[in-house]
This record gives structure tokens, C-alpha cells and sequence, in this order.
């Protein structure tokens, strides 16, 4: 299976010390921790497969605690469409 890559952003939060990604191949499946205790607020590179969809959330962590997941970002891969999503951002805490 070829797979394709992404880079996953999102908005800042401002009192955010780090990020943790959770994944999921369903839009209201089960998210698997990702990648943990992310500084920045972008993943470069990051692998989809191809000719799947996978479902992206973040959370942000301060002093208090980890803040609930994001909404659901809908990555679809194909050999042509990961060139077009490059750069797919998530909405943390959409206003």
C-alpha cells in the first residue's frame, strides 16, 4: 500500500505548553494517541495510506491538564489528492 504525506496545523492556544495528535479511522470512532507532546503547532510529514481516509484531533496541555480533543479533521488520501491536501489545518477551539 503506497501511502502519501501531509502536514497537519492548527491554531494556537494561547496558554498551550504542548500538543498531543489522536487518530482515528472513523469521524466518531475511537482516537488512538498519535503523537504525544508536540511543541509546535504543526506536523510535517505526516504518513497517511492511501486510498483511506483517517480522521485527526489535537489537544492542548497546560499546567491544568489536557483540554478536551479538537473537532475531527477528515484527511482522504489518493496518489492525487494528498498533493492537494497538504497542509491541512485543524480548527482547535473553533470561535
Amino acid at each position: 500500500m503506497e501511502s502519501g504525506e501531509v502536514q497537519l496545523s492548527w491554531n494556537d492556544v494561547g496558554n498551550a505548553v504542548r500538543y498531543h495528535i489522536y487518530v482515528s479511522d472513523a469521524p466518531d470512532g475511537t482516537y488512538a494517541r498519535f503523537k504525544s507532546n508536540v511543541f509546535s503547532k504543526e506536523v510535517p510529514n505526516v504518513i497517511v495510506p492511501t486510498q483511506a481516509v483517517s480522521y485527526f484531533k489535537v489537544s492542548a496541555l497546560n499546567t491544568n491538564g489536557e483540554s478536551p480533543l479538537s473537532e475531527a479533521l477528515e484527511v482522504e488520501s489518493s496518489v492525487t489528492s494528498t498533493k492537494n491536501q497538504a497542509n491541512k489545518k485543524i480548527s482547535l477551539f473553533p470561535n
